[in-house]
């Protein structure tokens, strides 16, 4: 019988929607600026569909679960219908030390599988637990996810999870990537190898650890910003709003501006309008203009294009903007170390749309464009 021990960092990912950029040490902060929960609904909508999809495995195989209580893990079990054995109980507010002692409860437990629901921080605290030893498995919920040991969404979560209750799947290495979350809000991009985690191998379902381009395209870089800045200077009346990264901050550098890297900003008549945005931000500005326009560039070596790092393009703002008025940019070079473009995004009516299509264009360089399938 297979056991599955579940934990649930509920303030992870509070703080991408209100461009915190991620909610380590701000979590009071997150909630001033009017976050809203991401992890429970994130872990609820797995539930949902595993129990939907993949009820016959469950009931053929009948695995065992484990939890850290409410709001940890054992309310969202128990909604699902799922009623697992509650191993420790979390004082509240919650931290890091009540998911180390969870998952040592896991581990004492033997569990099979250890499944979260967070983002990097809650993957870092429990690989410090785990080592090797335990494979590990994230729902992805955090702001950032550069490590290689989450599913691309929480629906292929779920896929994922009966494949391996089911005993279809194989371990693989994934690497544990620990970000610098204060030098992070400051635009700084520091990451380094926390560790290796086991995590199922599921080379669709279960993304890579974000991979750097270091390979010298200034001239692709070039010609890609004088497309971009083409389609700024027909455009009157339009608000073109950039997602973070280093492709789009070349743009700026060619309008003369300054890009915050890892935020989301604001150009319109080739002017900056507005720089590191919230989602409430964004909100209040697009009525101000006939339409909007993303330029936004997929992560190198995942693909995402909306879900990871640029959450302040929620679902309430997409619902204001059509497919077709979203610029992919990215390098030739970034375009081959990803293998699809993804979208992890929800929000009901009319949010499906950026996802349904099988390919879709990405500029790679001066009036230049190439497919990219799209899977989810």
């Amino acid at each position: 019988m297979v056991k599955i021990g579940f934990v649930l960092n509920p303030v992870a990912g509070m703080g991408g929607s209100v461009g915190l950029k991620g909610t380590d040490d701000v979590v009071e902060e997150a909630l001033r600026r009017g976050a809203s929960p991401v992890a429970a609904p994130r872990a609820k909508r797995f539930f949902q569909v595993l129990g939907a999809e993949y009820g016959e495995i469950l009931r053929l195989h009948q695995p065992s679960w484990f939890s850290a209580g409410d709001p940890m893990g054992s309310a969202v079990c128990a909604e699902a219908g799922i009623n697992p054995e509650i191993v420790y109980r979390p004082a509240e507010p919650t931290t890091r030390e009540d998911t180390l002692n969870a998952v040592r409860e896991f581990v004492g437990r033997k569990c099979d599988l250890i499944l979260f629901c967070g983002g990097d921080g809650t993957a870092r605290d429990i690989v410090s637990v785990v080592g090797t030893r335990t494979p590990v498995l994230g729902i992805p919920a955090g702001v950032k996810m550069h490590s290689g040991v989450f599913a691309t969404t929480p629906e292929t979560c779920a896929r994922v999870v009966a494949d391996f209750i089911a005993g279809e799947l194989r371990m693989k290495e994934g690497e544990i990537m620990d970000v610098d979350e204060e030098a992070y809000r400051r635009g700084i991009w520091q990451v380094k190898l926390f560790g290796i985690a086991l995590t199922p191998s599921e080379p669709e379902f279960v993304q890579t650890s974000k991979c750097v381009i270091e390979v010298d395209e200034n001239d692709i870089l070039d010609g890609i910003a004088e497309h971009v800045i083409e389609e700024i200077e027909k455009e009157k009346d339009v608000l073109f709003v950039f997602g973070p990264g280093s492709t789009t901050a070349h743009v700026f550098e060619k309008l003369g501006l300054e890009k915050t890297m890892l935020g989301v900003d604001c150009v319109a008549s080739k002017a900056l309008v507005a720089r590191d945005v919230s989602e409430r931000e964004l909100l209040d500005l697009i009525p101000k203009y006939r339409k909007v326009k993303l330029v936004l560039s997929p992560i190198g070596g995942q693909g995402f294009v909306l879900g990871r790092g640029n959450q302040q393009i929620s679902a309430a703002v997409l619902r204001h903007i059509d497919i077709d008025d979203m610029m992919i940019i990215a390098t030739p070079a970034k375009l081959a170390s990803i293998p699809a473009l993804r979208f992890d995004i929800y929000g009901g009516e009319g949010i499906d749309r950026f996802k349904e299509r099988n390919y879709l264009p990405v500029i790679t360089g001066y009036h230049t464009c190439t497919m990219k399938r799209v899977h989810l």
